[in-house]
């Protein structure tokens, strides 16, 4: 394991020929915030569909019932992970990472997740905030950060 990896210093990488340094997120940077979305969306859910009870009793027994069943566990996790791997989730992760140790809006970040010559660099980014090794092609060799980990892949014909 490399030092950069135990201290967690940014590494930096280009996208939209702007360079940004990036550090490792944690669990929670990674996870919180979309668990959070998950349970808030739920309860949202629970209350417009308690408005439509008439009676008072019974709309609060539906609701005590209803967050008893509120997703926890690994449900929440699964439910998370489909939150964070959709686009919208992708650019809150993405903007998560960039604005560590950048100045840098939302729009920007959604302005760069749309640009499609950014895909490899946000691939990158993607793997290397999540603990991931970057795998890359030998053209791509140039935008890889000197403390992230390279895999050769070799191709194995039968």
């Amino acid at each position: 394991m490399e030092l950069s990896n135990v201290t967690n210093n940014p590494v930096s990488f280009k996208l939209s020929g702007r360079d940004f340094l990036i550090k490792r997120l944690s669990l929670l940077d990674l996870f919180a915030e979309f668990e959070v979305g998950v349970k808030k969306q739920y309860m949202d859910d629970i209350a417009l569909m308690a408005e439509r009870i008439k009676d008072q009793k019974e709309r609060v027994e539906f609701q005590r019932s209803a967050l008893k069943d509120m997703p926890k566990g690994k449900e929440l996790e699964e439910l998370g992970k489909d939150a964070m791997n959709t686009f919208e989730g992708g650019v809150k992760l993405l903007y998560k990472a960039l604005s560590k140790c950048n100045q840098v809006t939302e729009e920007e970040v959604k302005s760069i997740a749309s640009n499609p010559s950014n895909n490899t660099g946000i691939t990158n980014i993607m793997n290397y905030i999540t603990g991931v090794d970057v795998d890359l092609n030998k053209d791509e060799a140039e935008e890889l950060p000197k403390d992230a980990k390279v895999i050769k892949v070799e191709k194995k014909t039968s």
